[in-house]
C-alpha cells in the first residue's frame, strides 16, 4: 500500500514535470518569436512611417510647383520669395529623410533629389528673369506716347501733360485726373480743330500706322524669342520635376516593399506559433491523459489493495475483539472460582493439617495465586492493546501507596533472608495529583520481581526528587536487590511481551512475561518511564520515573457520621427483583434498616421525605443509571445528600473499579459478590452488627437436579428457609418477565435492551450456576447486532424453565 502510494506521488510528480518542461520550453520558443514579432511590428511601424513621409513629400512637391509657376509669372517679388522659402523647407525635409532611411542606395537619390530641386530653383529664376524683362511693354509703352503726342497735336489734353510719370499716382488721384483731363477735351473750342488740315490728318495716320507696325514687328520678335527660352526652360522644369517624382516614388516603392515584407514576415511568424501552440497543447493534453491514466490505474489499484487491507483490518480487528472477549470472559468466569478457591485455602490452613497436607495446600494456594495474576496480567495487557486504559488523576498520598505495596509482600519477606528499607525525599509533598492504581500496580509487580529473583540479601525501595518545574514534580521510585541480575544484552528484551531474561528462569520461576511489558506501557501513559541497570550475579535497579502533579490547595472531603447507637439506614436501588431481594434478606439479618427500590425514582421520592446513612446503587439501570442517581443526589440539596457514602454494585471488571471511585462512589462491590464481601463494605463506613452474625450453619443440602446449586444463596442467607423462599420466588418471577421482554426486543430488534435484559439476569443464574443459561446470556450480553436466532431464544426460553421448575420444586 505504501509502495503504491509512493508510485502515485512519484508519477504525478512526473506529470508535473513533463507539462513544467513542455510549457517552459514553448514558452521560451514563444518568447523569442514574440520577442521577433514585435520586433518586426516596430520596424513595420517604421516603414509605414517612411511612405507617410515620402508621400507627403510628393504632395508638397506638387503644392510646390504650382505655386512655383504662379510665383513666376507674378509682378510682385514677394511671390517669389514665398516660393523660393518653401522650396529650402522642401529641400531640408527631404535631406531629413537620412535620419529615418539610412540605406547608402536611397541616401544617394535623396541627395539626388536635393540637387534636383536645386536645379528646379534656378530654372524658376530664370523664368522670372525672363518674364521680368519682356519688351513688349516698352514697346507699347512708346506708341502710345507717340500717340499721345498725336493728341496734343489734336488739341488735346492728357495726364501726362500735367503730371510727368502719372503711373506712381494712386487709383484716386489717377481718377481724378482722369475726370479733369476729361473735362478739359470736353471744353476745348472748336474752331482751333478747324485749324488742322487734311494733309496734316493724313500724315498722322500714315505715322500712325508705321508706329503700330514697327511696334507689332518688334513685340512679336520679341515674343518668339521668349516663348522659346520659356519653352526650353519649362520643359527642363518638367523634365526636373519627373526625375524628382521618378526619385521619390522609387524610394517609397522600396520602403513599402520592405513594409511588405515584414508583413508577410509577421503573418508567418503568427501562423508558426500558432502551430506551435496548437502542437503543445495537444502534447500538454496528452501528457496528461498519459499520466492520469497511469495514476488512476494506480489509484484503482491502491483502492483495491485498500479494501483487500481493510477486510483483512477488519478481520485481525474481529480476532483481536474475540481475543479481548475471551480474555475478558475467561478472566471474568476465573474470578469467581480463584475466590472461592483461595478463600477456602486461607480457611483450611487454619485448620489442623499435617505437614504433607499443608505442602498440598500451599501449592494449590501458589497455583491459584498464578493463574490470578495471569488472567489480570492477560486482561491489563488486551486493555493496553486497544488503548481502553485511562490514566486518572487525582489526589492521593504517595508515601501511603508505597507503604500499602510493601505490606503486601511482609509475609513472604518472612520465608527468605531478605531485608527490606524505604527511604523518602524529605522535599516529597504529601498531597499529589496522579494515578495511584496505577502506580500501585507497577511497583507491585517490580517489588514482587525483586523478591522473588532475590534468594538473599537486601531489597531498598528509594523515592527522590529528580526534577521540579511550577507545580510539577517528576518523582523517580527504584526499587533496588540484590538478586540474579540480569545481562546487558538481554535488558530491553525483559520490557518486551511474553519475554523472560532467560529460559532457565522461566523453567525456574514461572511466569507469562507480561508483568514488566504492561508496567512500562503504564509508565509511558503516565508520562514517565520504566529504566534498569542490572549486572548479573549483583543484582538489579528498577527506576520508575513519573511526573506528579502538586494540588493548588490541599483540598479536605466533608464525611459523614451516622448517628451511634442506632441502626443504619440503609437504601438500596436495582432493577433486578433477585438481586434486590437476595441483599434485602442478607441485610435483614443486621443491625440495618433496609429500603429497596426498583427504580431511581422511586429512590428519591423517598429520600425527599426521609434521611439515610448510606445508599447502595446498581450501575446499569434502565432510564435512569446509578451514575445519574449519585449526581442527582449531590447537585439537588432537597434529597438530603450530606456526603453519605454512595456505594456502586456492577457486574463490569475490577479495572474499571477505580473509574467509578473517580466519579464520586465511596466503594464498588463486583458481581457476583459473596455476602461477606458485602458485609465487609457495609462495615467499613457505619457499624452493622457483623460480629453478633457470626454463625456458621451448615445447609441440609445445595445441590438440586439439573447442576443447579444454592450453595451461594445457602451461604448469603445462611441458610434462611423463609428467606431462600422469598427470594426464589422473586427469581423466578422477574425471569418470566424478563423472557417475555427478551421476545418483544428480538421481534422489534432492539439489540441495546436486550443487552440490558441479558446483564440485568446474568448474576442470579450465576449465583445458582446456571452454566448452560449463563452461556446463552453472555452472548445475548455482548451482542452488537441482533446475532441471537429464533432457536436459541427457544433454547434459553426452555432452559429458563428446567431452572424454575427445579428450584420451586426445591421450596417443597
Amino acid at each position: 500500500m505504501q509502495s503504491t502510494r509512493f508510485r502515485i506521488t512519484l508519477k504525478v510528480l512526473l506529470g508535473y514535470l513533463a507539462l513544467a518542461v513542455l510549457a517552459i520550453a514553448a514558452g521560451w520558443y514563444l518568447y523569442g518569436e514574440i520577442a521577433r514579432y514585435l520586433s518586426l511590428q516596430r520596424e513595420s511601424l517604421s516603414n509605414q512611417s517612411k511612405v507617410f513621409r515620402v508621400s507627403e513629400l510628393l504632395s508638397e512637391l506638387y503644392q510646390n510647383e504650382s505655386y512655383a509657376r504662379v510665383a513666376v509669372r507674378s509682378e510682385q517679388r514677394e511671390n517669389f520669395e514665398v516660393f523660393l522659402i518653401q522650396n529650402e523647407k522642401l529641400i531640408e525635409k527631404i535631406d531629413s529623410l537620412k535620419e529615418i532611411i539610412p540605406v547608402a542606395k536611397q541616401i544617394a537619390l535623396i541627395d539626388s533629389t536635393k540637387i534636383l530641386l536645386q536645379k528646379k530653383a534656378d530654372n524658376y529664376h530664370e523664368l522670372r528673369a525672363i518674364f521680368t524683362n519682356n519688351n513688349t511693354d516698352a514697346y507699347l509703352k512708346t506708341a502710345i506716347e507717340k500717340l499721345s503726342n498725336i493728341e496734343t497735336v489734336l488739341g488735346k489734353v492728357n495726364i501726362e501733360d500735367f503730371r510727368k510719370n502719372p503711373e506712381i499716382l494712386s487709383p484716386r488721384e489717377r481718377a481724378l485726373m482722369s475726370e479733369i483731363v476729361n473735362l478739359l477735351n470736353k471744353n476745348r473750342p472748336e474752331k482751333e480743330n478747324r485749324k488742322l488740315d487734311e494733309q496734316t490728318i493724313d500724315s498722322i495716320v500714315v505715322t500712325t500706322k508705321q508706329l503700330l507696325s514697327k511696334v507689332k514687328a518688334d513685340a512679336a520678335t520679341q515674343q518668339r524669342i521668349i516663348a522659346g527660352a520659356e519653352n526650353a526652360l519649362w520643359e527642363n522644369d518638367n523634365i526636373i520635376s519627373q526625375q524628382i517624382r521618378q526619385i521619390l516614388t522609387n524610394i517609397e516603392s522600396e520602403v513599402y516593399e520592405n513594409y511588405t515584407q515584414l508583413a508577410q514576415e509577421r503573418n508567418r511568424l503568427l501562423k508558426s506559433n500558432s502551430t506551435l501552440l496548437l502542437l503543445a497543447s495537444i502534447a500538454g493534453i496528452l501528457i496528461a491523459l498519459l499520466f492520469s491514466f497511469l495514476i488512476l490505474n494506480d489509484f484503482f489499484h491502491s483502492q483495491k489493495l485498500r479494501k483487500e487491507l481493510e477486510k483483512a483490518n477488519e478481520l485481525t480487528s474481529s480476532l483481536l475483539r474475540n481475543r479481548e472477549q475471551l480474555l475478558s470472559t475467561v478472566s471474568h468466569d476465573l474470578r469467581s472460582p480463584l475466590s472461592s478457591l483461595l478463600g477456602y485455602t486461607a480457611m483450611i490452613k487454619q485448620t489442623q493439617l499435617d505437614k504433607k497436607q499443608l505442602y498440598y495446600l500451599e501449592n494449590m494456594d501458589q497455583s491459584a495465586q498464578y493463574v490470578n495474576k495471569l488472567s489480570n496480567d492477560l486482561l491489563d495487557y488486551a486493555k493496553l492493546e486497544s488503548q481502553k486504559i485511562k490514566i486518572e488523576h487525582r489526589v492521593f498520598v504517595l508515601k501511603n501507596t508505597i507503604e500499602e505495596v510493601v505490606n503486601l509482600f511482609m509475609n513472604s519477606l518472612d520465608e527468605k533472608p531478605i531485608g527490606l528499607t524505604i527511604e523518602f525525599d524529605r522535599d516529597l509533598k504529601d498531597n499529589l495529583i496522579g494515578d495511584p492504581f496505577r502506580i500501585k500496580q507497577i511497583l507491585t509487580n517490580l517489588l514482587g520481581n525483586a523478591i522473588k529473583f532475590t534468594e538473599s540479601g537486601s531489597i531498598k525501595v528509594k523515592t527522590r526528587i529528580i526534577d521540579r518545574f511550577k507545580n510539577i514534580q517528576k518523582v523517580a521510585i527504584s526499587i533496588q536487590d540484590t538478586g540474579i541480575g540480569i545481562e546487558k544484552e538481554r535488558q530491553t528484551d525483559i520490557f518486551k511481551e511474553f519475554t523472560q531474561a532467560s529460559e532457565s528462569i522461566e523453567k525456574k520461576f514461572g511466569g507469562a512475561g507480561l508483568g514488566l511489558a504492561i508496567s512500562k506501557r503504564l509508565a509511558e501513559l503516565m508520562g514517565g518511564s520504566l529504566s534498569l541497570e542490572s549486572s548479573p550475579g549483583k543484582g538489579s535497579i528498577f527506576t520508575l520515573k513519573i511526573p506528579l502533579e502538586i494540588p493548588d490547595r490541599k483540598e479536605t472531603i466533608a464525611t459523614y457520621s451516622p448517628k451511634t447507637g442506632q441502626p443504619l439506614r440503609i437504601i438500596v436501588t436495582d432493577d433486578d427483583a433477585a438481586i434486590l431481594s437476595l441483599i434485602e434478606e442478607i441485610l435483614k439479618q443486621y443491625r440495618v434498616k433496609v429500603y429497596c427500590f426498583g427504580k431511581v425514582q422511586k429512590t428519591l421520592d423517598f429520600m425527599e421525605k426521609y434521611p439515610f446513612d448510606l445508599a447502595v446503587t446498581d450501575i446499569e439501570m434502565p432510564m435512569q443509571t446509578g451514575i445519574d442517581f449519585l449526581n442527582l443526589i449531590r447537585n439537588n440539596p432537597k434529597y438530603g445528600y450530606k456526603n453519605q457514602p454512595v456505594i456502586a454494585i456492577t457486574g463490569r471488571t475490577k479495572t474499571e473499579n477505580d473509574s467509578f471511585v473517580k466519579m464520586g462512589f465511596s466503594a464498588v462491590i463486583n458481581k457476583p459478590f459473596l455476602p461477606e464481601q458485602l458485609l465487609v463494605t457495609l462495615q467499613k463506613f457505619g457499624d452493622i452488627g457483623i460480629e453478633k452474625k457470626e454463625k456458621q450453619v451448615q445447609a441440609a443440602s445445595s445441590k438440586l437436579e439439573y447442576g443447579l446449586t444454592l450453595k451461594h444463596l445457602n451461604e448469603m442467607l445462611q441458610n434462611d428457609p423463609v428467606a431462600i423462599k422469598k427470594v426464589i420466588d422473586v427469581f423466578v418471577k422477574s425471569t418470566r418477565e424478563n423472557l417475555i421482554l427478551l421476545k418483544k426486543n428480538k421481534a422489534e430488534n432492539n439489540s441495546e435492551e436486550i443487552n440490558k435484559i441479558a446483564h440485568r439476569m446474568l448474576p442470579m443464574f450465576r449465583q445458582f450456576e446456571a452454566h448452560q443459561a449463563v452461556v446463552l446470556l453472555e452472548k445475548l450480553e455482548r451482542a452488537e447486532k441482533i446475532q441471537f436466532s429464533d432457536s436459541e431464544l427457544t433454547a434459553l426460553e426452555v432452559e429458563c424453565g428446567h431452572i424454575t421448575r427445579n428450584l420451586t420444586a426445591s421450596e417443597a
